[in-house]
């Protein structure tokens, strides 16, 4: 302060003394003047935006007070020309001043100014807060904007000192003039940004096209909401939106449809119509198949002409405004077929029992075949209901006309007139050709069909059969053909002919054929005869007689031993057929029949029924047999099952040999194994001493390697003068036997 009255009163000096140059000695009249003296007022009545400050002018230094105020600033001891100032006038007054538009929640600093000639005091600087308030937010300008949504969002400048709780816009069709946030949101459509971020975006979604909306961002803090800037914002026409009328009054050529337009797009409708295809999706740049009924609005009704019947077709309405063209649902519909069209059938070949007929499916009428071919009867007039039908088809494979067929028709009776026509079948209906064909067959041999067999025996069966029809000659003769070969025919010297002899019945066959063979697989077919030849029922029949050998019990076996069993048979059933033969089959081999050449023995024990036995002899020890009995009576020789025993093991057999050849010193002694008796040869040799019959001992015995039954030898070499003893020895798990002993000299 002192420096600033000190400058003011140099230039006050000097313009005083420039201006009083002529009178120097006149009185200066700022003598005894002083800068005024100023006190700083306490801040009160503080609020977020204002707050009540002011100044006490105790001395206004002599001179008067041409100015006075506040100067303030957030930052302290801020200069005097970046500071703001608040001036309330000149005079010698105490004053107050209110600071308006001050941040919230922020620290200021002022001071109390005067000024007067001299220049300009000011009082102690001083501080206060203002309080919180509201965020200040500010509404950006949309980013984006569609038919039905807008991208936009705010900034959040400050929250004002306390933190935001929540962000986001609200949305109207009509201006914000009433603020009050109560009425804005319930007014409005409000989005919501979940974000921390100050600047923010939210998208607002199914908006209505080319509408004025006025969009403001706003901020929620503990003191409350604040919104921004109001922003308009309209949104983008879009293309009509369009329902096709469903179809209706289909013929085979026309049909009626249209469309409904509930929503123009924001955009005036140029032009509308409907449009169809043979093809799915069709639209007005594709098919030239379509109508335009103006513009505007309203619903509209359409004809589409020239259709072809039978055919599928796709039908969409449209509407087009600036923006493009829409489409409605689209709508598939049939044109109304017509009946199918089909020429009369007419000959290809004429046979005995079959036709060959050929036909034209002229027009399918507009609706796929389904069916077609030829139908024939014994009356005039046949239909698919009343007739055989012969089939051709069930598809044209996408032909619709001119569609070439033909078909044979086989199985027809001899002499017997038909009656045949083509016939086609679609979705609508099923027409007939006219006029139809008349044909008759000629006479041929009887039609004839073998039924079953029945009351089989061994040597007799009986066969029955059906005449179906006498194919235009009466029947003379009927019955059974039998042969062992397929197929059997009459009269032939390979088969039997057994004739039925009820003539008064000339449907039905049955006979009784006999004197067949046991067991036997025959064929038989039932036969008629006529003028013309004779008729067999096809499919043949085939049966086997039945298998009248006597049935025998198991055989059952007792004592047995090394070399004999006693077997028993019995005959459990002989179909009341004698018995020419019975008794037993045995060997080593399991196929046993009376006549195998691999039989060890057969045993005939006579005639009967009556249970038999026998006791078979000379078996090898220790060996496995097979055993069957057997029966025999006219129908052939009957078998009991395959029986098994093992003849009991017994000690081997061994036969020593006589030595016929001494060399010098040396004697080779031999001897025969004749049998292991049923159980493996363990050990064999000789026994060899200059005593006769001493029993074996390590140093009189000498084994072989390795024996079997069969020759075996040893050669004793370096022997004394002398006489010596020498036997054969074998040894099997039944025990040891000995042959003979015989003796040799050595000179």
């Amino acid at each position: 302060m002192k420096r600033l009255f000190n400058i003011k009163y140099f230039f006050v000096a000097m313009l005083l003394t420039q201006g009083c140059a002529k009178s120097v000695e006149r009185d200066n009249p700022l003598d005894g003047k002083t800068l005024p003296f100023v006190t700083t007022l306490p801040a009160t009545n503080t609020t977020s935006t204002s707050a009540l400050t002011g100044g006490v002018i105790s001395k206004d230094g002599g001179l008067a007070i041409s100015a006075k105020g506040i100067l303030y600033s957030k930052a302290p001891n801020a200069p005097v020309q970046s500071a703001s100032k608040f001036e309330v006038g000149p005079g010698f007054l105490n004053y107050s001043s209110v600071l308006n538009g001050l941040t919230p929640a922020t620290v200021y600093y002022y001071k109390s100014y005067a000024t007067n000639l001299l220049g300009t005091a000011y009082g102690l600087e001083m501080s206060f807060k203002t309080s919180n308030d509201k965020p200040t937010i500010y509404t950006n300008s949309p980013s984006s904007v569609t038919s039905s949504n807008i991208t936009i969002g705010g900034n959040i400048l400050s929250d004002n000192g306390a933190p935001i709780t929540q962000k986001g816009v609200v949305v109207s069709t009509t201006n914000f003039v009433d603020t009050n946030a109560v009425n804005v949101f319930a007014r409005s459509i409000v989005k919501y940004d979940s974000t921390t971020n100050n600047t923010f975006i939210v998208n607002v979604t199914n908006l209505k096209e080319a509408t004025p909306y006025f969009i403001m961002a706003f901020a929620r803090n503990s003191l409350g909401i604040r919104f921004g800037n109001i922003v308009p914002v309209t949104t983008a026409a879009k293309i009509p939106t369009i329902e096709t009328t469903p179809v209706y009054d289909e013929t085979s050529y026309t049909a009626k449809s249209g469309g409904q337009i509930s929503s123009d797009g924001g955009s005036p409708i140029l032009s509308k119509g409907i449009v169809w295809s043979v093809n799915p999706n069709p639209t007005i740049t594709n098919s030239t198949t379509l109508t335009s009924v103006g513009s505007g609005n309203a619903s509209f009704v359409s004809d589409m002409i020239n259709l072809v019947p039978g055919t599928t077709y796709y039908v969409k309405a449209y509407a087009r405004n600036a923006i493009g063209v829409a489409y409605g649902t689209e709508r598939q519909f049939k044109a109304s077929p017509l009946k199918p069209v089909i020429a009369a059938a007419s000959f290809i070949a004429q046979y005995a029992s079959s036709v060959e007929v050929r036909s034209t499916i002229v027009y399918d009428g507009g609706s796929p075949v389904l069916d077609f071919g030829f139908v024939y009867h014994t009356a005039s007039n046949p239909t698919i209901a009343t007739g055989k039908k012969v089939q051709y088809g069930n598809n044209t494979n996408g032909k619709t006309r001119d569609i070439n067929f033909s078909s044979s028709i086989d199985g027809l009776q001899a002499g017997v007139t038909y009656y045949i026509t083509s016939y086609v079948t679609t979705a609508i209906t099923t027409v007939y050709g006219t006029p139809e064909l008349v044909y008759t067959t000629s006479a041929s041999t009887p039609k004839v069909s073998t039924l079953s067999f029945s009351n089989v025996g061994f040597n007799n069966a009986k066969i029955t059969g059906l005449i179906l029809n006498n194919a235009g000659s009466a029947v003379f003769e009927k019955g059974v053909v039998i042969g062992q070969s397929p197929n059997p025919t009459y009269n032939s010297f390979a088969n039997s002919t057994f004739t039925d002899l009820n003539t008064s019945d000339l449907t039905n066959i049955s006979v009784t054929a006999t004197g067949l063979k046991a067991g036997t697989l025959y064929y038989a077919r039932a036969y008629a005869k006529n003028s013309v030849g004779v008729g067999y029922g096809d499919p043949q029949v085939s049966f086997t007689t039945n298998d009248s050998k006597p049935v025998l019990s198991d055989v059952t076996l007792n004592s047995v031993t090394s070399s004999s069993v006693v077997v028993n048979g019995n005959i459990s059933n002989t179909y009341s057929l004698p018995i020419t033969e019975k008794g037993f089959i045995w060997s080593k081999f399991n196929t046993l029949t009376i006549g195998s050449s691999n039989n060890t023995g057969r045993q005939n024990l006579g005639t009967g029924s009556a249970s038999f036995s026998h006791p078979i002899s000379n078996l090898e020890p220790g060996t496995v047999y097979y055993v069957k009995s057997y029966a025999t009576n006219e129908s052939g020789t009957g078998y009991s099952k395959l029986g098994t025993f093992t003849t009991e093991s017994t000690t081997p057999s061994v036969t020593t040999n006589p030595l016929s050849i001494v060399v010098s010193t040396n004697a080779t002694i031999k001897a025969v194994i004749n049998n292991d008796g049923g159980s493996p040869i363990l050990s064999a040799g000789f026994v060899v001493s200059t005593i006769s019959n001493q029993a074996a001992n390590s140093t009189n015995q000498f084994t072989i390697q390795n024996p079997s039954v069969g020759d075996i030898s040893i050669t004793r070499v370096g022997l004394s003068r002398g006489t010596y003893y020498y036997r054969a020895f074998a040894t099997n798990a039944k025990g040891r036997v000995e042959g003979l002993q015989y003796q040799f000299v050595v000179q």
